[in-house]
């Protein structure tokens, strides 16, 4: 679970995020939707424990967050993940093991099986310097998991991502929330959060606008309630 109450952040005089109130709940696919610059990226690397609020508290399973929480329940993957391109696919993810003390006789067992689940088997011994971007998200996400937590955050995970490897991307997703955990995804494209998520928040302008429950509106309804909200800010601005 995840608790936001009146959480801010400014950088300087630059108010970036304003008065934040949110509440997820295990088992819930969340999208946080809002244009570049609106604080989306700020946001999730406040929950994940990368970056101290200003103000307010955020909390995760009922343990407030900060910088030096245990983040192992945690998982966050940024908008362009740092890899190590001289190691091979399959490296990479043992050295994900070693780093994240998974249990040893599991190890290969789970490197196994998220090499298949991502398609990434075949490229197994390439080098990371050789993959597609796609490729490379998908590694970068299976890293992450391999860990099992509870709660997974994705800053823009499909950016530059093909077709192919978003909808294997988007269905693991899926899968990972139907056994009980929490995704907590941002990205610019409603029609992605749409298709993809539970629940949607609008952020604008460092708030929270708007939320939306995906089964209760259509995106027709949802883009023009955002239409609006945009107008009006603008119009107070």
């Amino acid at each position: 679970m995840i608790k936001l109450e009146s959480v801010g952040k400014t950088f300087g005089e630059n108010v970036v995020l304003n008065n934040i109130n949110l509440h997820i709940e295990k088992g819930t696919f969340y999208g946080i939707v809002g244009t570049n610059g609106v604080g989306k990226t700020t946001l999730v690397k406040i929950i994940a424990g990368l970056l101290t609020p200003t103000e307010g508290k955020v909390n995760i399973n009922g343990y407030q967050v900060d910088l030096n929480s245990n983040k192992v329940e945690i998982g966050f993957i940024p908008d362009s993940p740092t890899m190590y391109d001289y190691l091979t696919g399959e490296e990479y993810l043992y050295f994900a093991s070693a780093i994240l003390d998974i249990q040893k006789d599991k190890i290969d067992e789970k490197v196994s099986f998220l090499l298949k689940k991502f398609n990434l088997y075949q490229a197994k011994d390439k080098l990371i310097a050789k993959y597609s971007n796609g490729m490379k998200q998908k590694l970068s996400i299976a890293s992450v998991i391999i860990s099992e937590p509870e709660i997974l955050i994705l800053d823009e995970p499909l950016t530059g991502v093909d077709m192919i490897s978003s909808n294997v991307i988007k269905d693991y997703l899926k899968s990972f929330v139907e056994k009980g955990s929490l995704v907590l995804m941002t990205t610019h494209i409603l029609e992605l959060a749409h298709n993809t998520c539970d629940r949607i928040g609008i952020l604008n302008q460092g708030t929270l606008a708007t939320e939306f429950d995906v089964a209760n509106h259509t995106i027709a309804e949802m883009e023009e309630k955002i239409r609006r909200i945009y107008i009006e800010n603008n119009e107070v601005s």
